[in-house]
């Protein structure tokens, strides 16, 4: 192994910013902060249906726009983009009474905000698949997701668009 990969992380970023790094991700070594990945870079892990969401837990789920809404926000500047998601099918016409579909399953409901989520009001369009991944949880008892990453089928992440002459 080598010897420079178990040093003090303050030997070689210093003692302010390794106390913050200890403090914050518990880690104290160059060998512990080279092989700490962020949760937002982490591989996405398995589809989750809506009704079996842990709470506290990151998730993975595609699902279906029911709706959307932005509102202003009541104490502060800025928005608040609300989506309403389902992991139905979409199959139109082959629901059963009782609002169970073809398989049997009852399709979950799901609450998603975004904060200032020009993005999402723009991509998030009633009818619309995506993906969505972040952290499940609780507001006013419900389940929801706050501020998650999502990708729209049929765009890359992070495309850019080349300005125009």
């Amino acid at each position: 192994m080598n010897a420079e990969l178990e040093l003090a992380l303050e030997r070689r970023i210093g003692k302010r910013s390794a106390a913050v790094i200890e403090k914050h991700l518990g880690i104290t070594t160059v060998e512990g902060l080279l092989n700490y990945f962020p949760r937002r870079y982490m591989s996405r892990g398995e589809l989750t249906p809506i009704t079996e969401l842990p709470l506290d837990e990151d998730v993975t789920l595609i699902a279906r726009v029911l709706s959307s809404s932005t509102r202003h926000m009541q104490a502060r500047r800025g928005t608040i983009t609300d989506v309403i998601v389902s992991d139905d099918d979409g199959k139109q016409g082959l629901r059963l009474v009782g609002g169970r579909d073809y398989t049997g399953k009852v399709p979950g409901t799901l609450k998603i905000s975004f904060f200032n989520g020009f993005k999402a009001k723009n991509e998030l369009l009633q009818g619309r698949r995506a993906l969505f991944s972040g952290r499940v949880t609780s507001f006013k008892g419900k389940l929801g997701l706050t501020n998650p990453d999502f990708q729209a089928p049929g765009r890359r992440p992070f495309q850019r668009r080349r300005p125009g002459p």
